[in-house]
This record gives C-alpha cells, sequence and structure tokens, in this order.
C-alpha cells in the first residue's frame, strides 16, 4: 500500500472562492422571484429579528424552542445596517452560505476538483441547500459555523497556532447558540487532538477546558434566559423529550432502538441520495479501493438489506414525490397512496441506487481504516486524525437528532453530509483516470447542481403563488384558519400580526396540517350567495407518465379539512 501523506496539498483556493461568490450572486438573483415573506418555520426567527430591530425586546416565540441566541444577534446586526425585510435576511443567509462553501473546500484540501465537486455537489449546491441559503431557517447558519469552526480548529491543531485554536472554539460556541447538538461535535475536537498528540496536559488546556466551558456557559445561558426574558414553553419539553430517548438508547431499550434503528435507515439512503456521484466515481475504478471485491461484496449485501428494510419500513420507494421536490425538508410530504397514482419504474431504480450508494460509502470507508490499521497499525491510523474527527463529528452530531426527528427533516442532514463528505474524500484516494470515466460522477454532479437551481427558482414561485392564492382566499372573506394551506399561509399571518408588546403567538396550536406545492387555482362553491367551501389546486412537476395534481381538500369553515388526492 502506497504511504499516505499527513498533510494533504493545498488546493488554490482562489478560483473556487471567485466561483462560489458568482453563484451566490446568481442564486441572491432567484431571490427577487420570491414573496416578501416566510418560507415556513424561518417565519418564527423572523419575527424575533423584527422584535430585536423595532421595539429592541429580545423574545422567542413557542416554536423556537432552541436558544438561536447566534442567529437573532447576526439578523439584528444586519438589519441595524440595512433594515428589517425578508429579502434583506434571506441575503444574509445567502452571504454565511457562501462563507460555508468556502470553508468546505478549505476543509477538504484536496487538489483533485472531481473531488471538491462531489463534495460540493452534496454539501452546498443541492436543492436542499439553495433553497435553504435563501431562507432565514437555522440549518444553513449551524452548519456555515460548525464547518468553519472545524477547519479553523484542524489547521490550528496542525501548524500548533494557539490563536487559530481559539477562533476555532469562538465559532464553535457561536454555533452551539444556533443548535445545542454543537456541543457533542466538539467531542470530536478532543479525540483528534489525543490522536494526533496523545494524552498529555496540553491536550487538556487545549480541547477538554474549552469544551467544559461552552457546556457550563450554556447550561447558564438557559438559567440566565428563563430568568430574564422567559424560555418558550417547548425547548424544555423537547429537550427533555430527546434527552430521555438518548438514557433509554444507552439501555437498550427497544422503545429506542426501533426509531434508532429506523433513523439508520432512512439516513443511509438519503446520504446515498445526494453522494451517487462518489458511488459512481467508485464503480468506474476512479477511486483506488484497498479490498476492491470485499468493498463490492459488502456493498451488495448491505445495498439489498436497506432496500429491503426501507421497503418494510415505509412501503415505498425513497425518495416519495414529496422529498422529490422538497429534499430540504419543507413543503408537502405525500407519498405515492396519498396521490392516487402508480409509483413510476424509474423510483424504484432511484431507490435501489441511493440503497447502493450508501452501501458503498460505509463499506468503502471501514475497508479504507481497516487498510490503515493492518498494513501501518495504530501509529498509521492516528496520522489520519483529521478525517476521522470529521467522521466522529458526523456521527456524534448527528445522533440525537436521529434519536428526536429521524429523518423526516431531512433538511437536518445538510452538516451531516458535509462532515461525512469531507471526511470520506479526505481519506479516500482517487486514481488518474481517463477523460471518459471523470465524465461518469462529474456529469450527474453538474446535472444535480442544475436541478437544484431549477426547484429552486421553482420553490419560489410556489412561494409567491402561495401567498398570491390566499390574498385571493382573502377578497372572498375566507380566513387564514379555514384555509388548508398549510405552514406558508398560516405562518406568513402570524408574522405579520405578532408585536412586541403581546405575548408571543403560541403556534404549537394553529398550525395547519398539510402543505402545499403551489396554488395555481381556486375552486370555490356556494349556497345561497355564500361562500360554502373552497379547493385550492397544486401543481406537481412532471413526475411519472403524466403530471399529478393534489386537491388539498374542501373546507366549510374552521373545521380541519379533509385531504383527498386525484390524478390528472
Amino acid at each position: 500500500m502506497t504511504n499516505r501523506s499527513i498533510s494533504p496539498a493545498r488546493p488554490a483556493l482562489l478560483p473556487w472562492a471567485v466561483l462560489i461568490a458568482i453563484l451566490a450572486v446568481l442564486v441572491g438573483a432567484s431571490v427577487g422571484i420570491m414573496a416578501d415573506a416566510p418560507y415556513n418555520d424561518d417565519f418564527a426567527y423572523l419575527t424575533s429579528v423584527r422584535w430585536l430591530h423595532e421595539a429592541g425586546v429580545l423574545k422567542f416565540t413557542n416554536w423556537q424552542y432552541m436558544t438561536l441566541v447566534t442567529q437573532t444577534a447576526l439578523g439584528g446586526l444586519w438589519t441595524f445596517f440595512f433594515g428589517y425585510s425578508v429579502h434583506a435576511l434571506r441575503i444574509l443567509t445567502l452571504v454565511i452560505w457562501a462563507v460555508g462553501t468556502v470553508a468546505l473546500v478549505q476543509a477538504l484540501r484536496s487538489d483533485n476538483w472531481v473531488k471538491t465537486l462531489i463534495l460540493l455537489s452534496a454539501a452546498a449546491l443541492s436543492p436542499m441547500a439553495l433553497v435553504l441559503a435563501t431562507s432565514f431557517m437555522t440549518d444553513i447558519y449551524y452548519w456555515a459555523l460548525i464547518i468553519v469552526a472545524m477547519t479553523l480548529f484542524a489547521s490550528g491543531l496542525e501548524t500548533d497556532r494557539r490563536a487559530v485554536l481559539i477562533a476555532s472554539w469562538v465559532v464553535l460556541f457561536l454555533a452551539v447558540f444556533v443548535r445545542q447538538v454543537a456541543l457533542p461535535v466538539a467531542v470530536a475536537f478532543v479525540i483528534a487532538d489525543l490522536l494526533k498528540n496523545g494524552f498529555s496536559r496540553s491536550v487538556l488546556v487545549r480541547s477538554v477546558l474549552p469544551l467544559a466551558l461552552i457546556a457550563l456557559a450554556y447550561a447558564l445561558s438557559v438559567k440566565l434566559a428563563a430568568a430574564t426574558i422567559g424560555l418558550p414553553r417547548d425547548f424544555t419539553d423537547s429537550t427533555a423529550a430527546i434527552s430521555h430517548m438518548l438514557r433509554d438508547l444507552m439501555m437498550l431499550k427497544l422503545g429506542a432502538l426501533r426509531p434508532f434503528f429506523n433513523a439508520c435507515i432512512l439516513t443511509s439512503v438519503y446520504v446515498g441520495l445526494f453522494f451517487i456521484p462518489l458511488f459512481l466515481a467508485g464503480l468506474v475504478g476512479m477511486i483506488r479501493l484497498p479490498y476492491p471485491r470485499l468493498t463490492a461484496a459488502g456493498t451488495i449485501a448491505l445495498g439489498a438489506l436497506l432496500f429491503v428494510c426501507l421497503a418494510l419500513l415505509v412501503k415505498q420507494p425513497l425518495p416519495s414525490a414529496g422529498n422529490l421536490i422538497n429534499l430540504y425538508g419543507l413543503g408537502p410530504r405525500s407519498d405515492w397512496r396519498e396521490l392516487g397514482s402508480s409509483v413510476p419504474p424509474v423510483w424504484w431504480a432511484v431507490t435501489v441506487l441511493a440503497s447502493l450508494s450508501g452501501a458503498f460509502l460505509v463499506t468503502a470507508i471501514l475497508c479504507e481504516i481497516a487498510s490503515i490499521l493492518l498494513t501501518g497499525g495504530w501509529r498509521a491510523l492516528r496520522g489520519q486524525w483529521r478525517p476521522l474527527m470529521f467522521l466522529v463529528a458526523a456521527v456524534l452530531g448527528n445522533a440525537p437528532l436521529m434519536v428526536g426527528y429521524a429523518a423526516w427533516f431531512d433538511r437536518h442532514l445538510l452538516a451531516l453530509l458535509a462532515m461525512l463528505g469531507i471526511g470520506c474524500l479526505s481519506l479516500l484516494r482517487f486514481a488518474p483516470v481517463s477523460a471518459p470515466r471523470t465524465a461518469v460522477p462529474v456529469v450527474p454532479a453538474l446535472l444535480g447542481i442544475l436541478l437544484s437551481i431549477l426547484l429552486l427558482h421553482d420553490f419560489g414561485a410556489w412561494q409567491r403563488a402561495t401567498l398570491q392564492g390566499y390574498a385571493a382566499l382573502q377578497a372572498h372573506g375566507i380566513a387564514a384558519s379555514q384555509v388548508d394551506g398549510g405552514f406558508e399561509i398560516s405562518n406568513h399571518v402570524l408574522h405579520a400580526a405578532a408585536r412586541a408588546d403581546q405575548p408571543a403567538p403560541d403556534v404549537l396550536h394553529l398550525e395547519v396540517r398539510s402543505r402545499p406545492c403551489q396554488v395555481t387555482d381556486l375552486e370555490t362553491t356556494r349556497a345561497g350567495g355564500a361562500i360554502a367551501g373552497i379547493v385550492p389546486i397544486e401543481r406537481w412537476l412532471p413526475i411519472g407518465p403524466a403530471a399529478v395534481s393534489y386537491r388539498c381538500g374542501e373546507f366549510t369553515g374552521p373545521d380541519v379539512p379533509r385531504a383527498a388526492a386525484v390524478a390528472h
């Protein structure tokens, strides 16, 4: 086996940074397509920034059971200079996305442009990433801060520069105050330091002490917030629920093991879906696998197991129609039975390919680690502390979300995709190959980026059309509470009406259940001159032999609507 370089070649970062800046401008141009209104859950985060900007009051809605201090502070600082608007805060998110994307390239540190392209297509330029980059959701802020923190820590640990290490812990501190799951990610910092330098007093000072101080600061901040501005009611409930599930999981209780097992299956297939170009690169021999036959056998066996378990778990191919259009965890979560449509064969092919891709990723990583241990021993494995840090962080940072949410919110996988991609691509060695072979992973990656831009445009048009549909309902005297228009309508109303001098809106009891795709028509029925019901018609992208339209339901007052799906 060829000796590995502990310090990989540094890529030319400037060309990638320029390309990312150009992409950010192009993506930012799509913001004009959207209505100046919240997407979905970000209405709650936007509301906190608006309260801070207009009244100088820091408080949260009941939807915000995460601390979100960092995101609210960044939003308040941005609006101080540029004024408050949803579009202005979308531009802020886009800037944060650009910083995180440059950090991705720097973290990979590969002079192989195919590796970099695969990573960007999966973790920064996917439909999920681009739509979130034009919102005010927490995902991009957490994703960017955690990648910047890990990149700085790896650089500081390698060069032994104290200022860089301190900067990494400061950025991690900011990430914790976006999502608490940054705390288990910080454990990977300690493990990386131990792998590189062994146990010593300097490790305690450099890694263990900062982790303890950040954990203490977070715990004290929760107490302080509860005693001053007050925390949302759901904060304690949600945090306690995940803590109990983690405790049950460690005690191997079946009630926690089953959802965790289901989450592992879903997560593996989702990750495989995003890393199909990497799987194709291995398929055509672009990757120097230490045990190619073992990797192939493991990929087939594990891929078949994932596919069978998935079929038993959700009884349909993944992704479903809603998941394809909404990889970012927003919008409809419909399945084929609700749509009243037969499953196109292409979806089974996509599911099989995603299962094999996820299996290949796991098998290739395990075989590579085994090869390092068998050929160079523990000392050689310690030399790979950098990719191992990202892989450990991917597992530790995603475990609480897998227990609490499984993979239902696939947008929560954004940070996992970044950390897993950096770790895996840093370990795997690409062989120089001919142009035809290079095209096999590159073409799907580029097509995926093109699809991302098209879906971003479609999502922006859908969001504007949804609110236009709501305005049409208002003209007919239909209240938002009577419309099965989803979070997009009800949260827009709450965001517009919420005032800093009023109690925070209790959104937990005001949400409606289903979510639209794009309102293109409104059917109304009248009885005695009065409106008796209304049916918003949504447009789906062509996903099979024929386009599918989805009727939200018929409404006759404030009752919860009955969903009905029909195929046209």
